[in-house]
């Protein structure tokens, strides 16, 4: 049996098998094609491709054809029907031991693959090479290919040939998600109060919320900041932005690039001095005690209390501890960088985030010009539509309304999206196949319903709009795009942020055996820092820090990544 690489699971599915069909072969081995190239349909009888799905089938309790108007759609529009084997926990594990089994399907749509699983496929042969299938002369993947050059780097695995095809979200909002608080708006902005925009202001805010009765409840119940175990790094690389431009998502936490040379972030003394800050704040008590042990779902307990308690959660993204479209959910909104004590202020940001690997053709795979001509159809905006929103569920935009940025859009929806509990079985969600969503497109062509009612409540905590803000389905998505857009200004210099790099085999599984052992002392230092149980101002204690760094093995790691830049 083939090696297994041990990788952290994404999003899971809920997915359900199609109804079997025939399949018609033409005398090569493919099926019977019929028309130019993006043309429909695909095949002249109707033909079946299998994939495995780890992504978001959200708002889909089934995808079968009788079932799913968007499953209908595909296959009476292309003549494929797509027949999912993933199950309702379709992960990155149970991925690599189904191709490792040497039991998967045609294709792997699989949202947000590293590069370096992507190579180890490929490398065994089972992700096929697709250059040899002229993918130029298809109009949606030419424009896409042409349009977006960094695809180039995405797309390619070691041998320097495409072994997948892509899949684009460039919301602002992704870019920004590493390294973001909320501030509950009704404590930040009543009663004279500003909110923080500096470190100083921001521990006078928290001891007035931790020694004042604000929510009027007659205890002292207040929390100043909260978050949970999952949400620690978060938490600290917002405040580290407030010392140094820090880089604090995926793989690469406190990994920068400085002139091209890999440095390790958190061995800087400006993340020091970081969890210095942080430490003061949890010894005055302005730290919920436990936020380093709680779970999500108890964060969201305390964030739904019905007397408000908190007054800053550190999470990516709130609608995970608040109930979407709810009162709670509209008074908490992204708090600013703030600026440190030598005048940094830096947004967290990653413009590679949005470019990502989702669909791999296997080897299993009899026809795979058939499934690079479905890709191209996938990728069309109309059935990404269909796909998101679901089949019928949206509609030209009306006449005199606004997108998200103030300008013309070009469709509304006409219910919630399948995302945020809309109607079930229309569509397959967000993350189910490949999109091209550019920012453009996703900002300017979006109808955003109570588009000036929303900035006003963001701006002014306007209580004459709050009703119909939370009524709101395109709400959250506006705020996020609004703040997102007003906080670009403060973004780190991409250029210390690392690309994605093609790491061999040998290499990558020495960086996951490293990364066993250091992800987890990065993270049990930082909390032992912070809550005391190391003392961050003594330098035996720091240096013991940066030795075991060392010996766990940090700098081979920086050496293995460095070779990759060079």
């Amino acid at each position: 049996m083939k090696k297994i690489l041990c990788f952290t699971a994404i999003l899971m599915t809920t997915g359900f098998l199609f109804l079997g069909c025939s399949k018609a072969v033409s005398p090569s081995g493919g099926t019977a094609r019929t028309g130019a190239k993006g043309s429909l349909p695909l095949t002249s009888e109707r033909a079946t491709l299998t994939a495995y799905m780890a992504g978001n089938f959200e708002g889909v309790s089934s995808t079968s054809y009788s079932d799913n108007l968007f499953t209908k759609k595909v296959a009476d529009e292309t003549g494929v029907l797509v027949d999912f084997i993933s199950s309702s926990n379709g992960t990155m594990e149970k991925m690599n031991v189904m191709l490792s089994a040497g039991d998967y399907p045609d294709l792997v749509m699989f949202y947000g693959m590293d590069q370096s699983t992507m190579n180890y496929w490929a490398d065994q042969g089972i992700f096929i090479a697709l250059d040899d299938y002229d993918l130029m002369s298809y109009p949606n993947i030419r424009e896409a290919l042409t349009k977006y050059p960094k695809f180039d780097t995405v797309i390619k695995a070691g041998d320097g040939k495409i072994h997948c095809l892509p899949t684009l979200n460039e919301s602002q909002h992704l870019a920004a998600s590493y390294g973001r608080i909320w501030t509950y708006m009704p404590w930040s902005m009543q009663n004279g109060r500003k909110v923080p925009q500096t470190l100083d202001e921001m521990t006078a805010f928290l001891r007035q919320i931790k020694n004042d009765d604000w929510n009027k409840n007659s205890k002292k119940d207040e929390i100043g900041i909260a978050f949970n175990k999952g949400d620690i790094r978060n938490f600290v690389s917002f405040f580290a932005n407030s010392f140094m431009p820090f880089v604090g998502g995926g793989s690469y936490f406190g990994i920068a690039l400085d002139n091209k040379k890999v440095v390790e972030q958190y061995k800087d003394p400006q993340f020091r001095e970081t969890l210095k800050y942080l430490a003061g704040l949890y010894r005055e008590g302005l730290i919920l005690e436990n936020a380093f042990d709680i779970s999500g779902e108890q964060l969201k307990s305390l964030a739904m209390n019905a007397d408000p308690l908190i007054g800053f959660i550190s999470v990516a993204w709130i609608t995970s501890y608040v109930e979407n479209m709810s009162e709670r959910m509209a008074e908490f909104i992204p708090l600013a960088p703030l600026k440190g004590p030598r005048g940094v202020q830096y947004q967290a940001w990653d413009d590679w985030d949005g470019y990502m690997r989702q669909y791999f053709v296997t080897d299993k795979c009899k026809d795979p010009e058939l499934a690079v001509a479905l890709y191209d159809y996938f990728i069309r905006r109309d059935v990404t539509l269909d796909c998101l929103y679901g089949v019928g569920n949206w509609a030209k935009s009306d006449p005199g309304t606004k997108s998200m940025t103030g300008g013309t859009p070009e469709y509304k929806t006409i219910g919630s999206a399948l995302y945020v509990g809309g109607p079930q079985n229309i569509g397959w969600g967000q993350g189910a196949i490949p999109m091209i969503r550019s920012a453009e497109w996703i900002y300017g062509g979006h109808q955003a319903d109570g588009f000036d009612n929303t900035i006003q409540w963001i701006l002014n905590a306007d209580p004459a709009v709050k009703d119909e803000v939370v009524s709101n389905i395109d709400y959250m998505e506006t705020a996020y795009v609004y703040t997102a857009e007003q906080f670009k200004k403060y973004a780190i210099p991409q250029n210390i942020v690392l690309p994605p790099l093609m790491i061999n085999n040998a290499d990558m599984t020495r960086i996951a055996d490293i990364d066993a052992v250091l992800r987890d002392y990065i993270n049990t230092s930082i909390v032992e820092f912070i809550i005391g149980e190391k003392n961050i101002s003594s330098d035996p204690d720091w240096n013991a820090y940066l030795s075991q760094l060392d010996a766990i093995g940090s700098k081979e790691k920086i050496s293995i990544l460095q070779k990759y830049i060079e």
